[in-house]
């Protein structure tokens, strides 16, 4: 019984696995309530026009920021990486969300408005880079565990087996 148990990780373990113990709830409760707040500042008449609706979307990134910060609720494995990917996933997440902000309540000159964008475009690209590029460590990482890289080393170049 309990959180650790077979049955619950089998039925739950993509919402608790890779969290701390006791930050089980974050994947069930914290990220799916800020998704729920995005739809409902989204498809409501919460804020009363675009910029507003702007203005709130800063806001919730930015206290999803901090409680990431605050609580760093994923286990400590790869000197924290996962927390440290969550942290700048939504660092440029709330970069995003106020300089859309800036754009359409300041209206800045043409000139800055280009690098204002071309610095979110940057950011966004490095951090797709910065994701493959741990992702594809991981799995390499993997593979020796998993018994892929002996099974390839007793094959030929004809594809049977050496021996």
């Amino acid at each position: 019984y309990g959180l650790r148990s077979y049955k619950t990780q089998r039925g739950f373990g993509y919402f608790v696995l890779g969290l701390e113990p006791r930050y089980w709830y974050w994947e069930l409760f914290v990220k799916r309530f800020d998704i729920i707040l995005v739809g409902i500042i989204s498809d409501t008449s919460l804020a009363p026009d675009s910029k507003a609706k702007l203005v709130l979307y800063v806001v919730l990134s930015g206290v999803c920021l901090m409680c990431q910060l605050v609580c760093s609720p994923f286990v400590d494995q790869n000197v924290g990486l996962a927390d440290r990917l969550e942290v700048t996933g939504l660092v440029i997440r709330f970069v995003t969300f106020a300089t859309s902000t800036v754009f359409v309540i300041l209206d800045p000159e043409l000139s800055v408005g280009i690098a204002m964008a071309s610095g979110v475009a940057v950011s966004v690209a490095v951090f797709v880079v910065m994701m493959w590029s741990n992702f594809g460590y991981q799995f390499l990482m993997q593979l020796p565990a998993a018994g892929l890289v002996m099974a390839l080393e007793r094959k030929e170049d004809t594809g049977k087996p050496k021996g």
